[in-house]
Order: structure tokens, then C-alpha cells, then sequence
């Protein structure tokens, strides 16, 4: 083989594997996109959930806050007509 040839063939193999640590590092990434969407997605819901679950403790504390306000009342019409 000439210089030329060994030359063009150093290159040819370095080119091959630089093609093959390029597409591994492709697959490497792809794989921590699809993690990354994976824990987007999982956040998210579990954002949703916290604020349903913050949206539903709001409302049954509203409510409770009325009940508390009736039983005063009653209680308060109670006592006033027993007094009277």
C-alpha cells in the first residue's frame, strides 16, 4: 500500500467511528429526551393534582366556614328565645 492509500484509510476508519460516537451520543440523548418528557409530564400532573386537591380543601373549608356561621346562628336564635 502507498502513504496515500494508508492515509485515506486512517481516515476512512477514524470517520466511522467518529460517525459511530456520534450516533451514540444521538441514542444518549434521545433517551434523556424521553426522561426529561417523562418527568415534564409526571410533574405536571402532579401539579394538576396538587391544585385540584388545593381547589377542593379551599371549597370544603368555605363550606365548613358556613356551617360554622348556621350553627352560631341557630345557637344565637337559640338563646335569644329562650330569654325571651
Amino acid at each position: 500500500m502507498t502513504q496515500e492509500a494508508e492515509r485515506y484509510a486512517q481516515e476512512a476508519s477514524n470517520s466511522q467511528k467518529q460517525f459511530a460516537d456520534s450516533e451514540q451520543k444521538r441514542e444518549e440523548f434521545k433517551i434523556q429526551a424521553q426522561e426529561t418528557v417523562k418527568q415534564l409530564n409526571l410533574s405536571f400532573k402532579f401539579s394538576f393534582f396538587s391544585k385540584n386537591l388545593f381547589l377542593d380543601g379551599k371549597l370544603k373549608l368555605k363550606n365548613l366556614k358556613k356551617i360554622l356561621i348556621d350553627i352560631n346562628l341557630v345557637q344565637h336564635k337559640c338563646l335569644n328565645e329562650t330569654n325571651n
